[in-house]
Order: structure tokens, then C-alpha cells, then sequence
């Protein structure tokens, strides 16, 4: 995928733990590499949960990819879709 990665993300206004997700949202334009490289300790270290993590590619077969690894994960098909609700 030759598409670059733009990620946009809203912080929580508290102090983050364990038990809270880092970023209020977080949506990844792109589901590259560098995206997965993201999306991957995200989840797996429990700093964000899955359903506030929204992603966006071009290609249907990214985003399910995207599904399939990542359950939960929410995708979009446009990129206003994407982002609404960020800040």
C-alpha cells in the first residue's frame, strides 16, 4: 500500500491509566504498516479499546484486514466519516 498514514487523535482530559483510553479518539487514515504499527501495542497494552479506534483506507480489502486483526476496531468509508466526532 502506497498510501501515506495521517492519524488524528483527541486526548482525554483526565490523567490517563491503565483502565482509560489514551486519546478520546483516534483515527488512522490509512491502514498501512505504519498504521498496524500503531494500532498493534494500542490495543495489545491496553491503552486504547478497540472501539474507539476508527480507520479509513481506499481499499475494502485493507479495512477488512483491519476487522479481522483487530476486532472491534471501527471503519469508515470516507474520510469525514473517519474523523466526525474529533476535535
Amino acid at each position: 500500500n502506497h498510501f501515506s498514514t495521517t492519524t488524528t487523535a483527541t486526548t482525554n482530559d483526565a490523567s490517563s491509566s491503565k483502565n482509560e483510553n489514551i486519546f478520546s479518539k483516534i483515527t488512522f487514515i490509512g491502514t498501512g504498516k505504519m498504521s498496524q504499527a500503531m494500532l498493534s501495542p494500542l490495543i495489545s497494552q491496553n491503552l486504547q479499546t478497540p472501539s474507539s479506534i476508527t480507520a479509513y483506507d481506499v481499499s475494502d480489502a485493507a479495512l477488512s484486514k483491519v476487522e479481522t486483526l483487530y476486532p472491534g476496531v471501527q471503519t469508515a468509508t470516507s474520510i469525514p466519516e473517519a474523523i466526525h466526532n474529533s476535535n
